[in-house]
């Protein structure tokens, strides 16, 4: 691993784990900022995405994809601040299947490129993001200042995760031995 790679996980492990107090700590007024930030982006894009759409619908012959996008995203801010309750139960989900969907990313390219004997502590971020997005997806019922605070305990030790695996020792190869070419009988 070089040393802009170790320098790059300690840190997103850092920021990660910062992230995650700020979650934990003050779940409502976290969750609360995400939203009103969200729903902002979506009027904004939302907007200039259907005056861009609108206006290009002569030059461009998909100038309504542009525009059915700024359309969805002021569905979605309307969603936002319309329907908050049904947003926060859906980002905790969205939440949920994305950990999901990095645990099974970083797992396949863990066996894809890495030894479970050298380093596995590069294999415990996937693992427990598994874990966690099962957890979220497969409760009962969704509480979410609960659910905010827990992703905030999971962001921690996901981000501690990451900052180890900076400090992992560097594996050394071992020099394999060439093998001649197989000869012929052209000597």
């Amino acid at each position: 691993m070089t040393w802009q790679r170790r320098l790059w996980l300690v840190f997103r492990g850092i920021m990660i784990v910062v992230f995650g107090i700020v979650l934990a700590l003050m779940p409502r007024i976290s969750f609360f900022l995400f939203l009103a930030a969200f729903a902002t982006l979506g009027i904004i894009d939302g907007i200039a995405a259907l005056a861009i759409g609108i206006s290009k619908r002569r030059q461009n012959p998909r100038w309504w994809l542009i525009a059915l996008s700024g359309v969805a995203g002021l569905v979605i801010a309307g969603l936002i601040i319309f329907a908050p309750g049904l947003t926060k139960i859906t980002l905790i989900y969205a939440f949920a299947i994305w950990a999901i969907i990095v645990g099974v990313t970083q797992m396949l390219a863990f066996f894809r490129t890495r030894s479970l004997r050298t380093d596995w502590l590069s294999l415990l971020p996937a693992v427990f993001s598994l874990i966690i997005g099962g957890y979220l997806l497969l409760k009962s019922s969704p509480n979410v200042v609960t659910d905010v605070r827990f992703i905030g305990l999971y962001a921690i030790v996901y981000g501690i995760l990451t900052f180890f695996q900076a400090l992992q020792p560097a594996r050394t190869r071992e020099a394999v031995p060439q093998e001649a070419p197989p000869r012929h009988g052209y000597d």
